[in-house]
């Protein structure tokens, strides 16, 4: 839980700095462009969900994820 909480703040505080700049976004796309497959293999996988979308789809995909993960029970070891 206190994930989703941490995750919620994030986005409160970003959006109250009103900034437009993609320059971050762009970033994240370029080095999510070069993990591999074998490096990362989960990061791989997800990199063009990651960031797609405007601002709300990606926040709303990103809460769902976390959701989906916390909903999702371990196998027993």
């Amino acid at each position: 839980m206190d994930l989703l909480v941490l995750y919620v703040t994030s986005i409160a505080a970003e959006q109250a700095l009103h900034t437009t700049d993609d320059r971050g976004l762009t970033r994240v796309a370029s080095v999510l462009a070069a993990v591999t497959a074998d490096e990362f293999p989960h990061l791989h996988g997800l990199r063009s969900e990651m960031t797609s979308g405007d601002g709300p789809d990606r926040s709303q995909w990103a809460i769902d994820v976390i959701i989906d993960g916390l909903s999702t029970s371990r196998p027993p070891a």
